[in-house]
């Protein structure tokens, strides 16, 4: 009975061993694959990814100013959509995205422990 138990055992070890280096591996691509289509999205569409107020956009709110233009105090909206670089606050957008990222790791999670027969 005990040598079943421990070839039961050792089989299970090896199972869950070789699904830890797949997922390991596929967690690994995807990361990589998401990162080069962020830096395309980046390098080539204005809008993408432009919700912070930078320094540079600190700048050009001081160049308007001189010019009674300034593009501070934001509106309601505005500042909804727009937050500081270092602030902790999610916008919208990102929240939207983090709960879809969640959704996709719990379903490679639930994918991971199909394979391995959990």
């Amino acid at each position: 009975m005990e040598a079943k138990y421990k070839e039961t055992k050792d089989k299970l070890e090896k199972r869950l061993e070789t699904a830890s280096n797949i997922s390991l591996i596929v967690f690994s691509c995807l990361v990589m694959v998401s990162s080069y289509f962020y830096l395309l999205r980046w390098l080539h569409k204005d809008d993408f990814d432009n919700k912070y107020l930078t320094a540079e956009f600190e700048r050009m709110d001081g160049l308007k100013a001189l010019k009674d233009e300034e593009l501070q105090p934001l509106g309601p909206l505005e500042s909804l959509r727009y937050i500081e670089p270092n602030s902790i606050r999610l916008v919208d957008e990102d929240w939207m995205e983090f709960l879809s990222e969640a959704k996709t790791i719990l379903l490679w999670t639930a994918g991971a422990f199909a394979v391995i027969g959990l």
